[in-house]
């Protein structure tokens, strides 16, 4: 799909080979983790998932669906220590790409309200809060609010 050669990070199409290292990885980063079925099921049901891979190693993935009027990004992970490297901006270019390319003119997604790098990460793409999703992640005994993020793309080849 595409690769860095400054750092020889390749990104390229999950595949249900991927699926034990999405899982541990997914399972390293969050508290709270999607199940590999859930995984598996994004795979099967050909969601757009896409996994950046650096000298054999998996170090993030994204899985996001392109509907078409919406873009709805659903898990973007970069492995703890390769974070801060411009990966989840490679990773948000694709997405911009490929939904210009499907005639997808917006882009939403949600995130915890205190995942600050993930919000700067989408400030910087313009995308701009949109909304509240009351009670959307589990917190401990609790629920978290998310913060709802939306990006109206420009030049999209809307019919």
């Amino acid at each position: 799909m595409s690769a860095n050669p400054s750092n020889l990070i390749n990104i390229r199409p999950m595949n249900l080979l991927d699926l034990n290292t999405v899982d541990s990885l997914e399972n390293e980063v969050y508290e709270y983790p999607w199940s590999k079925k859930i995984i598996k099921d994004c795979i099967l049901y050909q969601y757009n998932c896409y996994v950046a891979v650096k000298e054999f190693y998996l170090i993030g993935y994204i899985i996001f669906q392109i509907m078409p009027s919406e873009t709805h990004i659903l898990n973007l992970t970069v492995k703890e220590k390769y974070r801060r490297n411009g990966l989840a901006s490679e990773f948000m270019e694709l997405v911009i790409n490929e939904s210009k390319n499907r005639n997808s003119n917006t882009i939403i997604l949600e995130t915890r309200k205190n995942n600050n790098p993930a919000i700067n990460l989408y400030k910087k793409y313009n995308f701009n809060k949109i909304g509240i999703r009351k009670n959307y992640y589990q917190a401990g005994e609790k629920r978290e609010d998310a913060l709802v993020y939306q990006k109206i793309l420009s030049n999209c080849h809307l019919d």
